[in-house]
C-alpha cells in the first residue's frame, strides 16, 4: 500500500474531496 502522498492529494482534489470522499478512496484503492 505505497501511494505517493502528492498523488493521493491530487486525486482527492480532482474529485472534490468532501462531497465525494468515497469515490476518491475507491479510485485510490483501484490504482494501488
Amino acid at each position: 500500500m505505497h501511494v505517493s502522498r502528492g498523488y493521493v492529494k491530487a486525486s482527492l482534489i480532482a474529485c472534490g474531496c468532501g462531497k465525494d470522499q468515497i469515490p476518491c478512496i475507491e479510485s485510490i484503492e483501484l490504482i494501488e
